[in-house]
């Protein structure tokens, strides 16, 4: 958490001077990463569309750049369960994609975060055919991106019912992890809450910290935790669900657990 304060300020630094001398093209670029790499993971959504609405006015005149960031501002709305305004910038970075001609990456993106969005809403059908149209559209970035990918779809579809299949795309992203090890374990530790041995799941969920998971992600492995001992009736359930909400609140977003774990919430509640 420390070094991500330390980057955002360098970050910020950078963006600024870049900002006096007129150079627009290096506010965007840096962008990206200042809003996921640091605000999101940092738990800071709102400041983290705050860097991209910024960018995005700077780069209106570009649409390929401009498609790059509206796809990373959809990421952000649907971490805060704005999923029409998600939605409608998919929608609109498509509409780029096919006046400019093909864009494997962009397009599996879009998928992406569709899946994500209709597996928080319990769409399970459409979850799995967004799942779907992402493997369809592999290219160069499924080398870098392929792992995490399959980690999120193991989580949407086991979200949605469909277990086993969730299963073979965990066990897919296990094969070659690459750099996603922290968003594989928070993968398979949630599909054993959900579904799989609670105690398993407890004991993992203990130290899953130490896997290196987003700090934004904290109170959702609290509320797994409390889930996986609800299930096998553990009298620390209670204790555990009050805890992921206030994980949550210190975030400043107290509805977060409703917002992206609305079933599981309101069971333990």
């Amino acid at each position: 958490e420390a070094d991500l304060r330390t980057a955002a300020r360098y970050f910020d630094e950078a963006a600024n001077l870049c900002i006096s001398v007129g150079f627009r093209a290096g506010v965007a670029v840096m962008a990206p990463y200042r809003a996921i790499w640091i605000h999101l993971a940092l738990g800071r959504p709102l400041a983290a569309l705050d860097v991209l609405n910024e960018a995005l006015g700077l780069v209106g005149d570009t649409p390929r750049r401009y498609a790059d960031l509206l796809i990373r501002r959809a990421e952000v709305l649907l971490e805060l369960g704005r999923h029409s305004e998600c939605e409608s910038d998919v929608g609109e970075v498509l509409r780029i994609v096919r006046q400019l001609g093909s864009s494997e990456h962009l397009i599996a993106f879009c998928h992406w975060q569709l899946m994500l969005s209709n597996s928080v809403r319990g769409e399970s059908e459409a979850t799995l055919e967004h799942a779907r149209k992402v493997k369809a559209h592999r290219g160069d970035w499924w080398d870098v991106a392929g792992p995490d990918f399959l980690a999120d779809a193991a989580e949407s579809l086991d979200r949605v019912g469909y277990g086993p299949l969730a299963w073979e795309h965990l066990e897919e992203a296990k094969q070659q992890p690459g750099d996603a090890g922290p968003i594989i374990a928070m993968a398979e530790c949630a599909l054993l809450a959900r579904h799989g041995d609670p105690a398993l799941a407890e004991a993992r969920l203990g130290d899953i910290h130490r896997q290196g998971i987003d700090l934004r992600e904290h109170w959702r492995a609290t509320l797994l935790r409390a889930y996986a001992a609800f299930r096998r009736g553990g009298a620390g359930a209670g204790a555990l669900a009050a805890r992921a909400f206030e994980q949550a609140a210190e975030l400043g977003q107290p509805q977060l657990p409703l917002v992206r774990e609305r079933d599981i919430s309101e069971q333990v509640l």
